[in-house]
């Protein structure tokens, strides 16, 4: 098909607001499907680039997900939250330190995101470490009272560390500002197997199932459940 200037700006927009409505309803394909189409027409269309990102990003395809968010950062190099979005497909990925980088620019641009402190915190229990994290999760929550992931986060930190009782006391401090926080629920099932209390720990994993934790975090969770059904199944 040939269009002309106008033909082509409505055809584009068009097809943007079909894109982003068919997002909204879940339908990952064919949302992707119509951004390509849109760049097709329009290669530096942000919103387009954008939008493709995040379809790959929902299916955890971090690898296909970072050319489109790279190229909106090129657009946008100020914006924290592309920044973020770059870094969290880097950490991802595998490169920790890289990500750490790209978080503590976007922090330098916002110094005063709680959000922005809790990922760098994440990607320093990546790195090992673990007094450096406990620092970030601390000023995360000297900004926000209820940044419900800074306080699981570091709940996790101390009960690496050896510190259970302190440990659970913050992980269930998170879930009173988010019930749905299916890492916390997580972080409550490893504890739990620390203690060799596997019904809790089951209890605890079905929850984060039940609040998605493989689609924001990947197969841990399911693997852990697993492993529970077979030592359950060789005891009885």
């Amino acid at each position: 098909l040939f269009y002309g200037p106008r033909q082509k700006k409505l055809a584009v927009e068009r097809y943007f607001g079909e894109a982003q409505a068919l997002l909204q309803y879940n339908d990952i394909h064919r949302c992707r499907a119509l951004c390509h189409l849109v760049l097709q027409m329009q290669p530096d269309h942000v919103n387009a680039l954008w939008l493709s990102g995040v379809t790959w990003r929902v299916e955890r395809n971090f690898q296909k997900a970072l050319p489109f968010y790279e190229k909106v950062h090129k657009k946008h190099p100020q914006h924290t939250g592309v920044l973020a979005e770059v870094a969290h497909c880097y950490s991802e990925l595998g490169n920790h330190a890289w990500a750490q980088r790209l978080y503590e620019h976007a922090l330098s641009l916002n110094p005063g995101s709680s959000e922005l402190l809790n990922s760098l915190g994440f990607e320093c229990i990546k790195l090992q470490l673990y007094v450096e994290a406990i620092s970030y999760f601390d000023q995360a929550i000297a900004y926000d009272e209820e940044c419900a992931y800074a306080y699981n986060n570091k709940g996790y930190v101390l009960m690496h560390l050896g510190f259970p009782v302190a440990a659970r006391e913050l992980i269930l401090k998170s879930l009173q500002f988010n019930k749905g926080n299916a890492y916390a629920y997580r972080n409550l099932a490893l504890l739990a197997l620390k203690e060799q209390d596997e019904d809790t720990a089951r209890e605890m994993l079905l929850k984060a199932q039940r609040f998605h934790f493989k689609r924001n975090y990947g197969n841990e969770v399911e693997e852990l459940l697993r492993r529970l059904g077979k030592q359950k199944a060789a005891t009885s």
